[in-house]
């Protein structure tokens, strides 16, 4: 059996040598969330079995103490954001899309919440944030809806998470879309920035509806859900992708060719992922952070060919909104 790693707080005795070691905070100090995914190069394999001690977290260069650490426990919110050309190849490559999306809503676990969106309009989700995650199965047979607004529809998204942020649920986008922007009022960096704010992971399904699998898309893939290059996405036609807006927060995104098993084997690193967390003092003006995060030399002798996926900062929050311990703002 794979041991699993629990919260500092569920360590005992060595929580509290751990917590004699750490420098003292004021009341209003903010908490730092970083949601990690560890895998193996070439394999995708995930790296289990890390400790706090084989992580090490930089802000702005400087080494943070790790206050709270996290591995598979930690509940999830998900905002699922179906949009995109909303075209379709033969019946058998439908079906094997919708049996994807059941098998991806099958990977929610007790204490997930979710959401469902298909417009670039949060006024106009399908099903708001619940914890009856049951809602998902009676939509799972809708198809993508909107066309050009793909960053508009990822704006939304994040508007769909309850406020204030409870830094004890980690925040999740799954994107299923054909990765091509036109249009939208939001542009690229303002997005990122939402998303930075939220403190939400875009993970995106790179899906090209009805559209025959072209040379430069790749060579296989079925009808209506033709094989992705690694390139991955509308940035090979149009120049405006949410690629990047992925690797800022630390996302991956796949292919949507072999949806049915490759779905919910997406859902299962999501679940798979280290929740860091460091304290810093309220700063004077809101600002960003750049973060980054490394395995400790040992670590990484033990794991040389592991690849880290991690947003790249935050924005402080200023000392004049109060910031409680243990909490974030948005």
């Amino acid at each position: 059996m794979k041991a699993k790693w629990l919260p500092l707080f569920a360590l005992g005795p060595l929580s509290a040598v751990f917590a004699q070691q750490m420098p003292r905070f004021s009341s209003h100090a903010q908490l730092v969330m970083v949601d990690v995914q560890v895998t193996e190069k070439g394999t995708g394999r995930i790296v289990e079995l890390l400790g706090p001690k084989d992580f090490e977290i930089y802000d702005e260069g400087h080494r943070q103490e790790i206050r709270e650490f996290h591995f598979e426990t930690t509940p999830i919110d998900f905002v699922f954001l179906f949009y995109g050309k909303t075209g379709w190849g033969p019946a058998k490559d439908i079906n094997a899309y919708y049996r994807g999306v059941a098998a991806a809503y099958s990977e929610l676990r007790p204490g997930d919440r979710a959401a469902l969106l298909r417009s670039d309009s949060a006024a106009q989700v399908d099903v708001p944030m619940t914890a009856d995650t049951g809602e998902l199965t009676k939509h799972r047979s809708r198809r993508p809806q909107g066309y050009d607004h793909l960053y508009d529809a990822v704006k939304a998204a994040t508007a769909l998470f309850p406020r204030p942020r409870d830094p004890a649920r980690r925040r999740v986008i799954v994107a299923v879309t054909d990765d091509i922007e036109r249009g939208s009022k939001t542009g690229l960096d303002p997005l990122i920035t939402d998303l930075l704010e939220a403190d939400a992971t875009l993970d995106e399904v790179v899906c090209v509806w009805g559209e025959q699998p072209s040379r430069e898309a790749g060579v296989g893939g079925v009808w209506g859900i033709p094989r992705v290059s690694r390139r991955i996405g509308g940035g090979q036609r149009t120049g405006a992708s949410l690629r990047d807006a992925v690797q800022a927060t630390g996302g991956e995104a796949i292919p949507g060719d072999l949806i049915q098993e490759k779905f919910p084997e997406l859902m299962r690193r999501i679940r798979m992922r280290y929740l860091l967390g460091f304290y810093v003092e309220p700063a004077a003006r809101r600002e960003f952070h750049q973060i980054e995060v490394r395995l400790a030399p040992e670590a990484q002798k033990r794991n040389p060919n592991a690849l880290i996926r991690a947003r790249r900062g935050y924005y402080s929050v200023p000392a004049s909104t109060g910031s409680q311990p243990g909490q974030t703002t948005n």
